[in-house]
């Protein structure tokens, strides 16, 4: 089946949150030239609040409006005792790879934003590289059997 109901709501708020800030802010800042006007000033200081409390809401309230609305509990935490009696991975490397990933989360999360990204783009653009080679060996095709037919 798919992952437990805590997990979903957790990746699909971080799966959805880019594209989400990055509209809102986008709005947001489109608004700030006619911000200082008198005749269109107040409504775009309304909507530029309005789409911020909005965000947050999406970002913030939903997830957890849900987690309280269908009683997704929160998975039960496993202590390092549990794991190396239950695993023969070293549980100490796992909690330390752990925290770091907490302490990224927390204190760097614009630098993980970005490796997130990296690794995006590089895949966008090996597909792009697989899909051009791709297009060269099609179109070598077609010149090799366009000599030998004229």
């Amino acid at each position: 089946m798919g992952s437990e109901a805590w997990e979903a709501v957790i990746e699909a708020t971080m799966h959805r949150f880019r594209p989400i800030l990055l509209t809102a802010a986008a709005a947001i800042l489109g608004m700030v030239p006619i911000a200082p006007t008198i005749f269109w000033g107040p409504m775009a200081y309304a909507i530029m609040g309005g789409l911020a409390v909005a965000t947050v809401l999406t970002l913030v309230f939903l997830p957890a409006l849900y987690v309280i609305w269908f009683r997704v509990e929160r998975p039960r935490e496993v202590h390092a005792s549990e794991l190396e009696a239950t695993c023969s991975v070293d549980a100490a490397a796992i909690l330390s790879q752990v925290s770091g990933l907490l302490g990224a989360l927390i204190g760097g999360g614009a630098s993980l934003a970005v490796a997130v990204y990296n690794q995006r783009a590089e895949e966008r653009i090996q597909r792009v590289a697989n899909e051009v080679t791709r297009r060269e060996t099609v179109y070598a095709d077609f010149l090799r059997t366009r000599r030998r037919c004229c």
